[in-house]
């Protein structure tokens, strides 16, 4: 099982992993317990993640340790850190885009249907 985290889980995601802050969300919390017992793997999308660095950035904060620490996570979780790469880049292309949805919400769905082998 997977679950493609969104840009605000994805932030309290490295929040709780840089600072120790506690996780709001109930659900994500269960999510995030369940990939260090490695049973449900977390994807994200490493252009969100630069969203969030560019917003600390922005707001003056220290962002520079975020970087490594993301990568690391592989090695205390089950989590992917899906590259937007020529393969993903083809493939959203590929996809109808659904005008009714947000960029960031179209390539979860797109992550997710990867993660799911559906490539229609």
């Amino acid at each position: 099982m997977h679950y493609c985290l969104n840009k605000q889980e994805l932030n309290q995601l490295i929040e709780f992993k840089a600072h120790g802050k506690e996780v709001n969300d109930r659900k994500l919390a269960v999510w995030i317990e369940e990939s260090h017992d490695w049973n449900v793997e977390l994807g994200c999308l490493n252009y969100l993640f630069a969203q969030i660095l560019e917003g600390k950035r922005h707001r003056n904060q220290d962002w520079s340790h975020m970087i490594p620490l993301m990568y690391n996570l592989v090695n205390d979780m089950y989590i992917r850190i899906h590259e937007c790469d020529s393969e993903f880049t083809t493939y959203m292309l590929m996809s109808m885009r659904d005008s009714n949805l947000s960029l960031d919400e179209q390539l979860i769905i797109l992550h997710n249907d990867m993660c799911d082998y559906r490539y229609e």
